[in-house]
């Protein structure tokens, strides 16, 4: 950071646009989130957006963010120390783990303030029993059916953001884009059911024919699919001669 943050940091996950939810697809979300709380807690904030098609903005995007001490593991090394090697085989051992002693882990996460020139170094892996990235799947929501993360979040990527909130003089108290102070926002996907060509090229200027040429290796059937899509409706988006 910067400077030093004095207000408490939120982690999570951020979707690009509203997205429509069936009878069916409301019910297996408040499932999934019940089934998160049970490992992160209830201080968790989880909306669906608004429709802007309801009405005038400034509309919240879906988020569904928790506060700084639902991660499992923080690491903080002060300034001029190397801070551990993400792949060190004892790397899960440092630090402060919430498993050791939940109560004193919350304790010391609500009072850390971020300052410049430290390394925080955080692990997250209470909920990865639920989420598998690489399938694109949330799991154990329903005995023995996965259930495909586009039913929740509409199509990749989502975002992981990590921000604070600015108060409110007139009481909001949704997440709006006006009141976040954004550290770090990165898009993810899974290359088994990535984002469009399009959207890839968008994400990445420079390197996106490498990430479509993965995803080509990854899932060759459905980029077949795609490429034969993309020759039927050439014609369309090409330009003619004059």
């Amino acid at each position: 950071v910067k400077a030093p943050v004095e207000t408490s940091l939120l982690v999570g996950i951020e979707l690009e646009n509203y997205v429509p939810l069936s009878a069916s697809s409301k019910r297996l979300m408040g499932m999934t989130v019940a089934a998160l709380k049970q490992v992160v807690g209830n201080d968790l904030y989880h909306s669906v957006g608004d429709d802007p098609s309801k009405g005038p903005g400034p509309h919240e995007k879906p988020v569904f963010m928790m506060p700084l001490w639902a991660c499992d593991q923080m690491i903080v090394t002060p300034e001029g120390e190397e801070p551990p090697d993400l792949c060190d085989p004892n790397f899960a051992h440092y630090g402060l783990k919430r498993a050791d002693d939940r109560p004193a882990f919350v304790k010391e996460m609500e009072a850390l303030k971020l300052t410049p020139g430290i390394t925080y170094s955080m692990s997250f892996w209470g909920i990865s029993q639920f989420l598998d990235c690489i399938k694109w799947e949330m799991q154990k929501i329903i005995p023995f059916k996965p259930i495909d993360f586009n039913l929740f979040c509409g199509k990749p990527p989502v975002h992981l953001v990590l921000y604070t909130l600015q108060p409110s003089s007139a009481g909001e108290s949704r997440h709006l884009e006006s009141r976040k102070n954004y550290f770090f926002r990165f898009a993810l996907w899974s290359s088994l059911k990535g984002p469009s060509a399009e959207r890839i090229r968008e994400l990445i200027p420079n390197g996106g024919d490498n990430e479509m040429e993965i995803q080509r290796r990854k899932n060759p059937r459905a980029s077949q699919h795609r490429d034969a899509l993309s020759r039927v409706f050439a014609c369309c988006a090409s330009e003619r001669p004059h």
